[in-house]
């Protein structure tokens, strides 16, 4: 096996030397790069601090952080403030696989089993995404895999209905963003199916609704107002009938009744046979009078 040897002497922006070294790269995936530290002393707490500035500083590369091994590193003593904090992320935030250790205000996961979490990780019914130098992500949208998932303030991904900077948004069980308004809609109104009991003049989505009611508070939770009724729905947004989309408002029985569409010649409706929200093929409900498009 060939070895390359390369003198380094790897030096902080700040000008301070954390390393001379001879650097050994062996061609193998599972070799490590020992850096030998020349000082006995760190202005870092944790040698994952330190890997992490160098990474910074481009004198490390990315891909190589995790296999780096800083030999003779002595960390910083932690002061007073900083001992605390991590007391309470020991304290406060264990989970089965390790710990949530907190550094400079920013958060980071550190295994049982050594190492440290990176990229999506499943924490305590959660998910989080740390990035390749596991750092958590919170409160910003990620695209890791072509599709789009908000982390929120806490770290943990978002699912279901959210509203992100006042805006509204419905996300998958598995986090992905229903990017198309209409398909949201029906998705998110697929949620209440068998959850909501028919209720006569209500639009209430934890108590109950009738028809008009179910399609006004759901449509409302996206910023679209509707009217209570189904004749004054009937009047609004654009006419598909024949080019209907999930999403889209279906009538039936002569305005008597409406539903949301969700394809596949389905609606999901407030039920008055079946007393509460379920989804019906559009022919064992009625006769269609129109579809409606107000998203």
């Amino acid at each position: 096996m060939k070895k390359y040897i390369t003198y380094a002497a790897l030096l902080l922006t700040s000008g301070a030397l954390l390393s001379t070294t001879y650097v050994v790269n062996a061609e193998t995936t599972t070799s490590t790069t020992k850096v030998t530290t020349s000082q006995t002393t760190s202005q870092y707490t944790s040698e994952k601090e330190a890997i992490d500035q160098l990474v910074k500083e481009g004198k490390i590369k990315v891909e190589d952080a995790e296999q780096v091994k800083l030999v003779g590193f002595s960390p910083r003593e932690l002061t007073q403030v900083e001992g605390d904090q991590e007391k309470i992320a020991f304290n406060q935030n264990r989970d089965g696989k390790g710990t949530w250790m907190q550094t400079d205000g920013r958060w980071w996961f550190k295994y049982t089993s050594g190492g440290y979490a990176k990229h999506w990780e499943l924490l305590d019914e959660k998910w989080y995404y740390f990035d390749d130098q596991g750092w958590m992500k919170s409160n910003e949208w990620i695209n890791p895999d072509g599709n789009w998932y908000y982390l929120s303030n806490d770290g943990a991904m978002l699912t279901d209905y959210n509203r992100v900077n006042g805006k509204p948004y419905f996300f998958r069980s598995n986090g992905v963003l229903v990017e198309n308004k209409g398909q949201a809609i029906a998705e998110y109104a697929e949620t209440f199916v068998d959850k909501i009991p028919y209720v006569g003049g209500w639009a209430d989505l934890n108590k109950g609704v009738d028809c008009s009611g179910f399609t006004h508070a759901i449509y409302k939770n996206f910023d679209i107002y509707l009217g209570t009724d189904t004749r004054s729905q009937f009047k609004q947004g654009i006419d598909v009938t024949g080019n209907e989309k999930p999403g889209d408002l279906i009538f039936f029985n002569n305005l008597e009744h409406v539903g949301i569409n969700i394809g596949g010649n389905q609606v999901v409706h407030a039920n008055y046979v079946r007393k509460f929200v379920n989804i019906t093929n559009n022919e064992y409900i009625g006769s269609i009078d129109g579809a409606r498009r107000v998203w």
